[in-house]
């Protein structure tokens, strides 16, 4: 039995604004989303971008993140700074949470993992080099950074 995608609605109102092509039933969202990504983002459609991506779920934002080539996923990730829901940097591989990181820089990051569950924090923050936990660690605020720590600090 194949599920429809949670967000149908906005994936109609995407095909009809934004020329996004339907997957056929059973297809892969992300085959038609990424091109059309890709596109919006060579055009500089911030706009464009933004809306193909708007409404989708942490875990799909994640993986659309994660199937975008390197190179589009450092364009979209700015573009998506002010919408971008923490709860995806859990989401991501290792790797491509590494990249997000490095593309939204120390305060988003430390902004975004502040707004995290502890467990999620610990998850983001557990694979980084000791130099780089560190620094977003010291740009949390005070209680965050705590709790975070002390979380980290247990096996």
């Amino acid at each position: 039995m194949t599920q429809e995608p949670a967000d149908d609605v906005e994936l109609d109102r995407a095909e009809g604004d934004l020329g996004v092509p339907a997957p056929e039933a059973g297809g892969d969202l992300l085959a038609a989303l990424v091109p059309a990504i890709g596109d919006a983002l060579a055009a500089e459609d911030h706009a464009a971008a933004r809306e193909l991506v708007k409404g989708r779920g942490d875990a799909d934002l994640a993986h659309l993140i994660q199937a975008l080539p390197a190179a589009e996923r450092r364009m979209l990730v700015p573009v998506l700074r002010h919408e971008f829901a923490p709860e995806v940097l859990a989401e991501l591989d290792d790797e491509v949470r590494q990249q997000v990181i490095d593309t939204l820089g120390p305060t988003d990051t430390a902004a975004a993992v502040a707004d995290l569950d502890s467990d999620d924090a610990v998850h983001v923050l557990e694979d980084l080099d000791d130099d780089e936990r560190e620094r977003l660690l010291a740009a949390l605020p005070g209680h965050d950074r705590l709790l975070i720590e002390e979380n980290l600090a247990c096996p």
